[in-house]
């Protein structure tokens, strides 16, 4: 995964090749989410989430990254979650995205996800990370990661979110914290 991200990073046209497959304009920014997991359909789910259902916690996801002025939203699914269903998100700027999460990370402006292992990848490449524990898992992986902003708090995501898309200097920041600490993630060298 490493050297496909790292390929991708070199690639000058790779960003605009993925919003021409997708419709999406390429003077945009892209938020990237990684729409989690359905951990609501266990057993006595996860009463500490804020969700009862599971389509309640994507459509939160899907819609509070719609409403981002001047930014196009791809959604990477879960592998576990049938792609047909999720295509009923999709709108003029959210598109379902059918390429593994590692190919979309490098292309992504800010990458947005649930307490995943995949946000490393999003460290290595240096883009910001929005991480919403929203079944509370509470897992400490990237609390000293100053380019990864932990909330469990619906409130408090839509807050950083809106700061990040509209904030420049926030956003710059952020991404800078991150771009300091992606060697320790990931070695993209592509060798």
């Amino acid at each position: 995964t490493d050297d496909v991200m790292a390929g991708l990073l070199a690639e000058p046209s790779a960003k605009s090749e993925l919003c021409l497959r997708y419709g999406l304009d390429p003077d945009k920014r892209i938020i990237l989410v990684a729409v989690p997991p359905n951990s609501l359909i266990f057993t006595g789910g996860r009463p500490e989430c804020d969700f009862q259902d599971y389509d309640s916690l994507v459509e939160f996801f899907v819609n509070s990254a719609a409403a981002c002025p001047d930014h196009n939203v791809l959604l990477a699914l879960h592998p576990s979650e049938p792609r047909e269903e999720r295509l009923k998100l999709e709108r003029a700027h959210v598109k379902v995205a059918c390429e593994e999460t590692f190919k979309l990370v490098p292309l992504c402006d800010l990458y947005i996800a649930s307490v995943s292992s995949t946000i490393r990848w999003a460290i290595a490449c240096g883009k910001p990370v929005l991480n919403y524990d929203a079944y509370r898992y509470r897992y400490d992986d990237f609390v000293d990661e100053p380019g990864v902003l932990i909330t469990e708090e619906q409130r408090e995501f839509i807050c950083l979110l809106r700061r990040l898309t509209t904030d420049c200097e926030f956003f710059e920041h952020v991404r800078s914290m991150q771009a300091r600490r992606s060697l320790l993630w990931g070695t993209l060298d592509g060798n």
